[in-house]
Order: C-alpha cells, then structure tokens, then sequence
C-alpha cells in the first residue's frame, strides 16, 4: 500500500487495520527541477512563445490588454507579456507594470478534474481587485 501523507497511513492502520509495515508513504511533490524561475528565464521563455500568446488572446478574442500587441514578438530586448528590460541595465529584466497574472495548474481539464472552482475563484480575485483598483 503507498499513500501520499502519513496522516492517510494512520487512517489506513487506525481505521483499516494495514499495519505499517504494509503501508509506505510516497510524499507527492514536485522534483527539484520544478522551481520557481528567474527573470531572466522567465522573460526567455515568454519572448520564444509571444507570438504564440498573442495569437491565443487574438482567438480568444481578448481585448483587455492592447498594449499587448507591440510587445516582444521573439525579441528578448523588448518587454514581453510578463517582464520588461531594466533601464540601463542590459540583459536584467523586471516585472511589468500593468502585467496579467499567469495562473499555472497542475492537474489536467479533464471531466473528472472541477475546474469551476478555480475559474469562480479567479472571478472573485479578479472583481476583488477590481474594486481595490475603483476605490
């Protein structure tokens, strides 16, 4: 028997009678080649991919962003979704003002996977700071 957490193996042997001897604990987490990035790694990456974003927007017909469209479009000298160059820092990057936030999930859009309550929590987050913004 494998659980992800001690607290369930003590369930098991407590509430099932799995001695634990039976029962290893595998601890899910993300290897260490998952960290958090740079930012000069992360404005790499977002400079390859800005064409691609700025098609998906395009697509998806968001207009909320127009400064959008004059960003990087492969050139990682320019600002790109998420990062700007630093004035008079070449190769040193910062966050962008005005940026959106890029929400990354580790599970799958799949029927049995309740997306609704990571897209109604957005929602909220988003009127939130909304109103933060008219206030």
């Amino acid at each position: 028997h494998l659980t992800v957490t001690k607290a369930m193996r003590n369930f098991l042997k407590s509430d099932l009678n799995i001695q634990n001897e039976n029962c290893s604990v595998l601890y899910d987490c993300p290897p260490s080649i998952f960290r958090l990035r740079t930012l000069t790694e992360q404005h790499q990456v977002m400079a390859k991919h800005h064409d691609n974003i700025m098609q998906a927007l395009k697509n998806a017909n968001i207009t909320e962003w127009p400064e959008l469209t004059s960003l990087a479009g492969g050139d990682a000298s320019k600002a790109t979704f998420l990062t700007e160059p630093m004035a008079g820092r070449p190769g040193r990057y910062q966050p962008r003002t005005q940026r959106p936030a890029l929400i990354v999930s580790s599970t799958s859009w799949t029927p049995d996977e309740d997306m609704g309550i990571l897209i109604d929590a957005l929602q909220l987050v988003d009127k939130q700071i909304q109103e933060t913004k008219s206030s």
